[in-house]
C-alpha cells in the first residue's frame, strides 16, 4: 500500500509539474478578446495548479484532491476580484461623465438665462395711415407672447411712430392706435396688460426728408423692446 501511494503521489506530482508549465502557455495562447485576459487565465492557473501540488505532496491522493479544490476556489476569487476592478473603473468613468454632462447643462442654462436678461428689440411696420397688424406680424406677435409666457419676469416697452405727412394731432392718434394694436395682441394671447408699457409719438422724431417715400415708410412703426426689470434696476444702480 505504501509504495502504490508512493507511486500515485508521483504520478500526480509528475502530472502537476506539467500543469505549471504547460497551462500557463495554453491560457495565454488560446485566449480570446472576450475572455477575461490572457494574464488573468494564467494567473488562475498558475494558483490552481501550485495548489493541486502542495496538496498531493502534503497529503497523497486525498491531499492532491483538497488542494486541488482548494486551488479552484482561489483562481475563481482572483477572477471575482478582477470582474469587480472592471465593474468599479467603468462605474467612475460613468460617474465622470455623469458630471461633466451635469456641469455642461449647468453652463448652457446659465447662458440661457443671461440672454433672457438682455432687451430684445424689433419692429413693426404698417401701410400709409393703417394701424392694423399684417397676417405676419400677427403671427411674430404670437411668438413673443409665447417667450413672455415662457419667461415670466419680462416686460416690454412699445414706442408708437408715424411719418411727417398729415397734421400733428393726426399723427399722434395713429402712432397711438398702432401701439394699442400690439398691446391688444399681446393681451389677447394672455399677457397681463400690467406687463405693456407703450407711449406714441406721433412724427416728433422723423429724420425723413420731405417727399422720401422709403424713408417715411421705415418711420411707420411700432418699436418693440423687451426687457428684464432686473436687468434695468442694475443698471441704474451702475
Amino acid at each position: 500500500m505504501k509504495l502504490q501511494a508512493k507511486t500515485f503521489t508521483k504520478t500526480f506530482t509528475a502530472i502537476a509539474l506539467s500543469s505549471v508549465i504547460a497551462t500557463p502557455i495554453f491560457a495565454a495562447s488560446s485566449a480570446t478578446p472576450s475572455d477575461v485576459s490572457a494574464t488573468t487565465a494564467a494567473k488562475s492557473a498558475g494558483i490552481f495548479t501550485t495548489a493541486t501540488i502542495v496538496g498531493g505532496v502534503a497529503g497523497g491522493p486525498v491531499g492532491f484532491f483538497l488542494g486541488a479544490l482548494s486551488g479552484a476556489y482561489l483562481g475563481e476569487q482572483n477572477k471575482n476580484h478582477e470582474r469587480n476592478k472592471t465593474a468599479l473603473k467603468e462605474a467612475e468613468t460613468s460617474l465622470t461623465s455623469s458630471r461633466n454632462e451635469v456641469a455642461m447643462q449647468q453652463r448652457v442654462i446659465a447662458k440661457m438665462q443671461k440672454q433672457v436678461e438682455q432687451p430684445i428689440e424689433f419692429l413693426v411696420y404698417f401701410p400709409t395711415g393703417e394701424d392694423a397688424l399684417s397676417h405676419q406680424d400677427s403671427q411674430r406677435i404670437q411668438s413673443l407672447a409665447n417667450y413672455m409666457t415662457d419667461n415670466p419676469s419680462l416686460r416690454v416697452r412699445l414706442d408708437g411712430f408715424a411719418d411727417p405727412r398729415g397734421t400733428d394731432e393726426y399723427n399722434n392718434v395713429l402712432s397711438e392706435e398702432r401701439a394699442r394694436s400690439v398691446v391688444d395682441a399681446l393681451v389677447a394671447r394672455g399677457i397681463d396688460s400690467r406687463r405693456i408699457e407703450y407711449q406714441a409719438h406721433g412724427a416728433s422724431m422723423s429724420m425723413a426728408t420731405a417727399g422720401d417715400k422709403d424713408a417715411y415708410a421705415l418711420e411707420r412703426k411700432v418699436r418693440i423692446e423687451v426687457y428684464s426689470p432686473k436687468l434695468t434696476r442694475k443698471v441704474a444702480a451702475n
